[in-house]
């Protein structure tokens, strides 16, 4: 199912964007 799918995509956007935020945490913590 199409929609089932896109559900999946934007949990995985999410994801993606989190982690992204806490990388950029990590290298402010490593200056």
């Amino acid at each position: 199912s199409k929609r089932k799918e896109n559900q999946f995509n934007e949990k995985i956007d999410e994801l993606n964007q989190e982690t992204d935020n806490l990388l950029e945490e990590i290298d402010k913590w490593q200056m």
